[in-house]
């Protein structure tokens, strides 16, 4: 074996192998990380702020989300019951699909990629339901309503619920739910508080992206992911530019 093959095989045996790799570890991230843990694939989370820190535009939020719902019944569902007296003074409506469409339409200047129009639109629903059962806890929007004359009070644009301690309450219930996956014998690791700098070079097989991150005064982690996902906010978009040509490469 010559020194050059040596020293790649060498350099093969010290990468690190996962399935996704999630930059960022807000609510945007940790939805991700905790998906691909439920389907069964191996996960590395990076994120640079300390634990203490973390949550990304979530952590200064007021926890609302716009999603599609079909009526007083499914608000009811996702506040865990509803009183007889927020159901008499309340107008819930409902929100439909074709209406998210339409909103998204506006705001955008028909802008928006219709992929992923699609998949917000569409999955909007069912991703309520699926944050409840990792115990985020909803609560009726009140504050963003109509207000009618007689006191009772009418929903309209979508955004019908918020989280229960506003964007600090979504991010620490969601972050509680994924220390139950993270400590699943098929997470590899976490890492945080370092300056984050990742490099996606060209694919080095079938499905895979090499990365590599760089810490002050320690050796540099390398590893090999199938998957990436970015939803942090602070890098340089460069780097963004080079994942998103490594994931698009022909498999």
């Amino acid at each position: 074996m010559t020194t050059a093959s040596a020293t790649a095989a060498s350099d093969q045996d010290n990468v690190e192998q996962t399935d996704v790799l999630v930059i960022g570890a807000g609510m945007a991230g940790l939805c991700a990380a905790i998906a691909a843990r439920q389907a069964g694939a191996s996960v590395i989370v990076l994120e640079k702020a300390p634990e203490a820190e973390r949550g990304g535009n979530t952590r200064f939020s007021n926890g609302a989300i716009r999603a599609v719902y079909h009526g007083v019944e499914d608000i009811d569902a996702l506040v865990g019951g509803l009183s007889a007296s927020e159901r008499e003074r309340s107008e819930f409506g409902s929100y439909s699909r074709e209406q998210y469409y339409d909103d998204l339409a506006r705001v955008t200047q028909y802008r928006s990629h219709p992929d992923m129009a699609d998949m917000l639109v569409e999955n909007s629903r069912e991703t309520l339901f699926w944050l409840q059962k990792l115990g985020l806890r909803f609560l009726p929007l009140y504050e963003w309503q109509f207000k009618l004359p007689d006191g009772r009070i009418r929903f309209s644009g979508g955004s019908a619920l918020e989280v229960y301690g506003a964007g600090e309450g979504a991010f620490g219930d969601l972050q509680a739910a994924w220390r139950g996956y993270r400590d699943g014998a098929r997470v590899s690791a976490e890492s945080h508080g370092f300056a984050l700098r990742a490099t996606i070079q060209s694919p080095i097989a079938p499905r895979a992206i090499r990365w590599s991150i760089a810490k002050p005064n320690r050796a540099s982690v390398r590893s090999r992911c199938r998957s990436a996902v970015t939803t942090a906010q602070s890098s340089p978009p460069s780097t963004w530019a080079r994942m998103s040509t490594a994931c698009h490469q022909p498999r």
